[in-house]
Formats: C-alpha cells, sequence, structure tokens
C-alpha cells in the first residue's frame, strides 16, 4: 500500500480522483492535499488546490498549507527550490512582523484584546483553548482565536503575522512559552500542562516583565523555578469545567457502570509510545507499582539507572511518562477483574491488551459524547498519579456521576474536594469503594472550579499591573 502523502500532480483531473478519497494520514489525521498544476477547474473539495508552477511560491504563502512532499509528473527539483525561496520569503515577512510587534504601543483603555493561537492536531489542549476563548469571550474581550485545520500550518510566520495585525494586549499559550516575538507592553499567560521540552532541557526562557507562569502539577513549579522564574511570577491553576458542553441530562438512564474514558498513553501519546516495546522495562515499573515500591525517592534513584543503562532517554521519562501510563494500566486491569460491577472502556489503544478487550467501546467522538457517557454511568474511574483535578474530574461531575479517584502515594496537590468523591490507592479499596456514594454532592466540584475565574485572574493581574505603573 503506497504510503499517503500531499501530492502535486501534473494534471487536475488526477488530482481530483485521489482528493475525493479524502485520504487522512498522520498523528494529527492530517487531510491529504492534492495539489495540481495544470489547467485550474471548478471544484467542491477543499483538498484540490490549483498551484501553477510559476505562481508556487505565491499562492502557498497566500494559503499557508502544507508543501506537497511526493510529485507525480512536475519536476521536483524546481519544486524542492521554489519550497526552499518560500521558507526564506516566510522568514524575511516574519521577521517585518516581529518589528512591527516589538515596536506597538497599545492602549489598556480599550477592550482588552486577547490572541489565543491553537494547532488544532492537539485535540486536548484544543479543547482548553476553546473553553478559554469562550470565557475571554464572556468577560467582554476582544479575542482572536487563531486556530489551523487539516489542511492549513499553524507556524510562526502565521501567528505572527496575525498578532502584527491584531495588537494583542494579552497573548495566552499552553505549554509553549512563545514569546520571542513579543513587545514588552503585552502580557503572556503561559500555563504547563504537560512536561514539555522547554521544561526540562538546557534552553533558556526568555524573561519578559509581563510573563506569567501557570503550573497544573507540582512537578512543573519545580521545573521553572530551575528555569530562573521567579516565583512571584508563578502560580498554581487546575482544569476548570466547561458548563456550555458538561451537565446533567434529563432523560438518560443512569446505569450501575463504570465508565473510564482516556487513551493507552504506550499507543497514542510521545514520547510515551516510543517505550512500548520495552516489555522487560515496562513490567518491571508494573511489578514495583502494584508493590507499592514507587515512591518519589525510588523513582529518582531508578531514573539515574535507566538512564545510565539506555533505557529510558531522559530521568522524566519515568516519572512525567512512563509510570503515569502503567498507572493507567494497572488500575483498569483492577477494574477489570471484579464481576460486580459493569465497565466500559473509551478511548483509544486498549483494544490489543487482552484483559481489556471485552470492555473496550472505542472513541467518543465529541463532546457531546462524552456528556451523554459520563450521564450514563454511576461511576467514572479516574487514573492519574500525580493530581487530582483532572478534566475527567470536572467532566464527571458536572454530569452527576460519581468519580472514582486514585490518591497515588506521589500526589501533592492539595485537593478540597475529598468529600465529594470516592477516593482509592489500591486494589483492595477500589473494589470497597464499588457501591458506595460521597459524604458530599460530587457536582460540587464542577460548581467550584470555572474557566471565568481563571480568565478574572488574569484580566486582574493586567488592571493591577496597569495601576501600578
Amino acid at each position: 500500500m503506497d504510503k499517503i502523502e500531499d501530492t502535486y500532480f501534473l494534471d487536475a483531473m488526477s488530482a481530483l480522483a485521489v482528493a475525493k478519497e479524502a485520504n487522512r494520514f498522520g498523528a494529527y489525521n492530517h487531510l491529504q492535499i492534492c495539489y495540481y498544476s495544470g489547467e485550474k477547474i471548478e471544484s467542491e473539495y477543499e483538498n484540490h488546490i490549483h498551484l501553477p508552477e510559476e505562481k508556487i511560491v505565491e499562492r502557498l504563502l497566500k494559503l499557508n498549507t502544507r508543501v506537497p512532499t511526493k510529485f507525480l509528473g512536475v519536476d521536483e527539483e524546481f519544486c524542492l527550490k521554489q519550497f526552499k525561496i518560500l521558507l526564506e520569503k516566510k522568514a524575511e515577512l516574519s521577521s517585518k512582523y516581529i518589528k512591527i510587534i516589538q515596536a506597538e504601543k497599545l492602549n489598556f483603555q480599550e477592550k482588552l484584546r486577547v490572541y489565543i493561537g491553537a494547532d488544532y492536531g492537539g485535540k486536548v489542549v484544543l479543547k482548553i483553548y476553546e473553553q478559554l476563548n469562550r470565557s475571554f469571550l464572556k468577560a467582554s474581550c476582544e479575542v482572536l482565536y487563531d486556530v489551523n485545520d487539516a489542511l492549513t500550518l499553524m507556524d510562526e510566520y502565521s501567528r505572527v503575522k496575525n498578532i502584527a495585525a491584531f495588537k494583542p494586549h494579552i497573548t495566552v499559550n499552553i505549554n509553549r512559552v512563545r514569546n520571542e516575538f513579543l513587545g514588552e507592553e503585552s502580557f503572556n499567560f503561559v500555563w504547563f500542562q504537560d512536561p514539555t521540552l522547554v521544561l526540562y532541557d538546557e534552553s533558556r526562557i526568555r524573561k519578559r516583565e509581563r510573563d506569567y507562569f501557570y503550573y497544573l502539577v507540582e512537578n512543573f513549579k519545580e521545573a521553572l523555578l530551575v528555569k530562573g522564574i521567579e516565583k512571584k511570577k508563578i502560580a498554581k491553576q487546575n482544569f476548570g469545567t466547561n458548563r456550555d458542553a458538561f451537565y446533567e441530562e434529563h432523560g438518560v438512564k443512569r446505569e450501575n457502570k463504570v465508565v473510564f474514558i482516556g487513551n493507552n498513553y504506550l499507543e497514542i501519546v510521545s514520547p510515551t509510545l516510543n517505550y512500548k516495546n520495552e516489555t522487560l522495562l515496562l513490567n518491571e515499573i508494573s511489578i514495583m507499582f502494584n508493590q507499592k515500591q514507587l515512591s518519589t525517592e525510588k523513582m529518582k534513584e531508578l531514573s539515574l539507572e535507566y538512564v545510565k543503562k539506555g533505557l529510558i532517554k531522559s530521568e522524566e521519562h519515568l516519572e512525567m511518562f512512563l509510570f503515569p501510563a502503567i498507572v493507567r494500566i494497572e488500575i483498569l486491569k483492577w477494574m477489570c477483574k471484579q464481576d460486580t460491577i459493569a465497565v466500559e472502556i473509551y478511548g483509544g489503544g486498549w483494544s490489543d491488551i487482552e484483559e481489556f478487550k471485552p470492555y473496550c467501546k472505542g472513541y467518543l467522538k465529541d463532546e457531546t459524547a462524552i456528556r451523554h457517557i459520563c450521564n450514563s454511568a454511576k461511576y467514572s474511574l479516574l487514573a492519574h498519579p500525580e493530581y487530582y483535578y483532572q478534566q475527567r474530574l470536572m467532566e464527571a461531575s458536572a454530569c452527576g456521576s460519581i468519580p472514582l479517584v486514585y490518591k497515588g502515594a506521589n500526589n501533592f496537590e492539595e485537593f478540597y474536594h475529598k468529600d465529594n468523591v470516592l477516593l482509592f490507592d489500591d486494589e483492595a479499596s477500589l473494589l470497597h469503594q464499588i457501591g458506595k456514594i460521597p459524604l458530599q454532592p460530587q457536582q460540587q466540584i464542577a460548581d467550584d472550579m470555572s474557566y471565568e475565574n481563571f480568565i478574572k485572574k488574569m484580566i486582574k493581574t493586567v488592571k493591577e499591573n496597569q495601576i501600578n505603573e
């Protein structure tokens, strides 16, 4: 079977025939682009794109779509030279836009303008961006929600071009700093939700007076301090609840079952999936987890040992990637062993694990589907070892499903809703909680947590800094 790639055809009809197939490829589920250089024809397919050879740079600069990597009937060498010119042109224009951005004088008496740049491929983070967008709009801000699609790029050229035109007072980034092209007057709020490379590599974070950092997990706070970020610029931020999408549905029968919603990190998420075939390593970690031997100190000791032996690429990979992946798998195994209550598993990468096959229900395509499943289940299982306030906790709470929450020995997050959930720390205590209800209503969690409050904190920071100057 031929590898699916964005392809440049000589004639329109050949390109159209393939475009109609709507082929998808890659981790981000890209829609295959079918360019053609011949005479232009009318077409209803968005991935069927006219690209005259004499206008390659001009057209791709305007469209900002991915460049083709496969060539059928056109001069590949000529095309590659044009792509090089395209990159040079983008770099040249980006430099001009950055100079405009950095010279911009902002008026904070105007309605606050907020720029949110998101990549459509990062589905989990994308949902958070969407909720932040809605919450800023509710706060009467003007928002440019800048997101690409299955054909287009979200690159620096695209960002700086739109920022230069929009002139935002505020930019918001998740897991990325992206302050290198900002002027000194704008506020940049960065929220680390995952152990991204910038937190742990040897790079330096450019420091601006108006950069503020939020973290989801305590480990990230320490990483930011090591990077030289001032303590006063760092604050804790949990996930919030999207009450527009998650609520209790009338008319949905709540069944006596436990649902788990999430992917198998070893099959879906990088860099964890790079270790999926390291059977001996994974088994060793699994055994130590079940024997309650993986304290924070033990994991630090193992990390050094594993790096030295070449078993893992970086010290944080054990604690931040492999450990959560193993915990998720082992807790699901605990759940699937029992036969007192029905179990349903939703998400990717589970069906190849023998113990889970009878319980796998596939993907949930959108928030509506997730809401319906949470409303249909008495219990929702949450299995992260390092923090309580997960997105699934908010969703389950809002939908009235009782959260069964793992309280890992290495979880140092302050949890203010212990009475609103059922906590467990091993297989026996998990099974002991089946059939019980929390001391306080589970819905209270969703009521207490909101993205609107997060947005208020950011706006307050902006206003306070304006008063103090």
